[in-house]
């Protein structure tokens, strides 16, 4: 288990103990609820360009300290869900509906899709230091999702992983079940596409297929042995 990073003071813990202060005034508080309630997300586009291009050299040395900025995001994100994760579960559950309702799909699967295309565009340079870095933070969110899972970050978190969300993907997988058989489906083209492109992954990743794909399918088989010996028995009349 790694040590207790060594706290120090900046701008961070400044504005804590700044807004700690500013929370015990009611007027500071409506003056938010405002603020919020006037938030018109659909500029942000704009705000994003103009930041860019207005003037690049100040937008170039913010992104020289925006991973400080993201590991202050990330820290943050990370304490809240731990906090929230004392709350009652009914309570919680109620109250994230509330909030994923409200949130925009649509660009949320934009925003992915276009950070994914990104990403391969930077894959296919096979440029050294990138791939050296991404290593790096391979590793390091291996050890992160260990220690969350199981409090052992020696642990190997693909085994951490498949302890904790197993039951969460077993539920999925009969959803996609159903989402498959309906004729012109997302998920029935996803698979489609799939099975199209699996020769190809064959072809060119023998590896992949022995030690990942072969054991897999080795399972489903077995599986659907299984289903048939059951439906197989469930006609038989005594």
């Amino acid at each position: 288990m790694s040590e207790e990073p060594v706290l120090r003071s900046g701008p961070i813990e400044g504005t804590s103990r700044v807004l700690r202060e500013l929370l015990r005034t009611p007027n500071f508080k409506k003056a938010v609820r405002m603020l919020i309630s006037e938030l018109d997300p659909e500029n942000t586009a704009l705000l994003v360009r103009t930041l860019m291009w207005e003037d690049p050299e100040f937008f170039l040395g913010l992104m020289g300290a925006s991973p400080s900025i993201m590991n202050a995001g990330v820290e943050g994100s990370l304490e809240m869900v731990r906090q929230l994760s004392t709350f009652p579960p009914p309570l919680l559950a109620g109250f994230l509906a509330g909030i994923v309702e409200r949130l925009d799909g649509e660009l949320l699967g934009e925003a992915i899709g276009t950070t994914m295309a990104l990403l391969i565009q930077l894959s296919d340079l096979g440029d050294e230091s990138l791939a050296e870095a991404s290593a790096g933070l391979y590793r390091g969110i291996n050890r992160g999702l260990a220690r969350s899972l199981t409090g052992d970050e020696e642990q190997g978190a693909s085994e951490a992983v498949l302890e904790k969300l197993l039951p969460l993907f077993a539920f999925r997988v009969a959803r996609l079940g159903e989402e498959a058989k309906r004729e012109g489906s997302d998920t029935a083209r996803m698979v489609k596409g799939l099975a199209e492109g699996i020769e190809d992954i064959a072809r060119d990743n023998p590896d992949f297929m022995e030690g990942v794909v072969a054991p897999l399918v080795d399972a489903w088989r077995a599986s659907l042995a299984g289903s048939s010996d059951g439906d197989d028995r469930g006609e038989v009349t005594p």
